[in-house]
């Protein structure tokens, strides 16, 4: 048995099968084959130290995968961390996320009026008040509404909530199934988003009109943030941008201010999410999660800037000690 599953063997058999649509050997072919042939001591031997050195096998594969899931643990651990304010101490020398908020405000209300931004009917923000330590949502008309319930958990006192929609520009791509042409500019859908990556080697493309059209809607620049949002939810990529394409189906998350909004933090948080989103998918056999909830219902905690900077080079960091060790078991 360990003969015909040798390396030996099977190669022998492919060089000497016949035939083009369907490869095939004879019998008498098998008959003519030489194998090596032990004493039958020396073959129980043999057969001893393979299943030994089988069995080793595959408790070190075990073994790897056992790493392997353990990596990917480590790194959940560190990303929820990371956003409970638990993975960097806190600096009282840090410009709080009060302020940093503000600012943005500012911005995106200068933005507004000069028709860059469209200025939303129920346009509001989110403030903390300190003396009853409640979150309290004010409109542009003066009311205020108690949303303490609302906050998914507690953050530094350094920190702010925001809706993920008030914090940086939600869009997605076209959901239009152009023509495709053989050369073109390349058409970027879910299953091009993988390992942090824009997998260019699988993709379609369309033509130069059908481009200019999509990109009025979703023009992608550098350090935008893509993320699946139909199908395979999730597989953030923060866009480090060679080349012109178009996008499908897939969300695309803007910077507000380049300035202000710290798309490297925005990308850590998206990453840690994936999975409670990918639970929230509407739809049976294609989920997908609506642009809506990503502008109105998911909250992202913002650290003060500086915090941020720090909590993005400890998690580079790590991931660089841990992905090191995955490479180690290739």
């Amino acid at each position: 048995v360990y003969v015909l599953k040798s390396d030996y063997l099977q190669k022998k058999m492919i060089k000497e099968a016949k035939g083009t649509a369907l490869k095939r050997i004879i019998l008498d072919q098998i008959n003519s084959f030489l194998v090596p042939l032990p004493p039958l001591n020396e073959q129980n031997e043999i057969i001893s130290q393979v299943k030994k050195n089988l069995t080793l096998i595959d408790s070190i594969e075990k073994d790897k995968s056992d790493l392997q899931k353990a990596i990917k643990q480590a790194k959940s651990k560190i990303l929820d961390l990371a956003i409970h304010g638990k993975f960097v101490p806190q600096d009282s020398f840090d410009e709080p996320a009060s302020v940093l908020l503000e600012k943005l405000r500012a911005e995106k209300e200068a933005k507004i009026k000069a028709g860059e931004l469209k200025r939303d009917k129920n346009d509001s923000y989110i403030y903390k008040n300190t003396t009853d330590n409640c979150y309290y949502q004010k409109f542009a008309d003066g009311k205020e509404v108690d949303i303490t319930d609302e906050i998914p958990y507690e953050v530094p006192s350094s920190w702010g909530w925001c809706r993920f929609g008030d914090y940086l520009d939600v869009r997605d791509g076209t959901h239009d199934s152009p023509k495709y042409v053989d050369n073109g500019f390349p058409f970027v859908t879910s299953k091009n988003l993988i390992d942090g990556k824009i997998d260019f080697s699988d993709v379609k493309y369309i033509s130069e009109k059908d481009h200019k059209n999509f990109i009025q809607r979703s023009f992608v620049e550098d350090s935008d943030i893509l993320f699946a949002m139909i199908g395979s939810i999730g597989n953030p990529v923060l866009v480090k941008k060679d080349r012109e394409f178009s996008i499908k189906n897939v969300a695309l998350f803007k910077p507000l201010s380049k300035s202000i909004n710290y798309m490297k933090y925005v990308f850590f948080f998206a990453d840690h999410i994936q999975t409670e989103l990918t639970k929230k998918a509407k739809g049976g056999m294609q989920p997908f999660v609506p642009l809506s909830f990503f502008r109105k219902d998911l909250w992202i905690p913002i650290p003060p800037l500086a915090e941020q900077k720090r909590i993005v080079e400890k998690i580079e960091n790590f991931y660089s000690i841990l992905d090191k060790i995955a490479e180690n078991l290739a």
